[in-house]
């Protein structure tokens, strides 16, 4: 276990502690966790949310760019690889039925919106934020000092859980985005570690301005 990178190791805890809550009946984590807005919670997941754009993901692609052209092209090859799993996959081919929270709550139920977030209805199954975050966080996990680990995974796991306090998921969607995010990066350095020679072509490892 011991050899497991912290990131790896911190999410595999938490998909194994938070297994129980897929079980579930279906709005009852993100109920609760509605019921207990705070004015600085609202705040900071509004802000935190973020992370997972695709703006963020496409700047560390950039950034990534100018340290090596070979991590770029992996790391492209992992978000793509998301994309199309979550986007279209997911959410346009086999779970496009699935509403969204502000969609399946009845009239009845009072939600607490946050202010200046603009609610989606419908496609929420997985969550492109969470996927997209997970993806370069973890990532850049790989490639940082092994420390930096767990911080990231947090940071990633944060992203997460500001889309069903949001209320633009379920927690079901984020649980399986950061599944698909983290594996695609795992999938994506294995082939081009072991099916391709990139690894070995020197000018691949410069990058822009290194």
């Amino acid at each position: 276990m011991k050899n497991i990178h912290p990131f790896i190791r911190a999410q595999l805890a938490f998909l194994l502690f938070t297994l129980p809550l897929l079980f579930l009946e279906k709005g009852t984590v993100e109920l609760w966790l509605n019921d207990r807005h705070t004015a600085w919670m609202d705040v900071f997941f509004k802000n935190i949310t973020h992370v997972g754009d695709g703006i963020t993901a496409a700047v560390f692609a950039l950034v990534l760019l100018t340290f090596s052209y070979y991590k770029t092209i992996v790391y492209t090859a992992a978000i793509l690889f998301d994309t199309f799993v979550i986007q279209f996959l997911g959410k346009k081919v086999f779970f496009s039925h699935l509403d969204r929270p502000k969609n399946f709550f009845p009239d009845e139920i009072t939600l607490n919106f946050v202010e200046g977030v603009k609610n989606h209805g419908h496609q929420t199954f997985p969550s492109g934020h969470t996927g997209a975050a997970f993806t370069w966080l973890a990532f850049l996990a790989l490639i940082v000092p092994r420390k930096y680990g767990l911080p990231l995974f947090i940071l990633a796991l944060l992203a997460g859980i500001s889309r069903v306090y949001i209320l633009q998921h379920f927690f079901v969607d984020i649980y399986v985005a950061s599944i698909i995010g983290t594996g695609s990066v795992l999938l994506s350095r294995y082939y081009f570690g072991n099916h391709t020679k990139l690894a070995s072509i020197e000018r691949l490892q410069r990058g822009l301005f290194f």
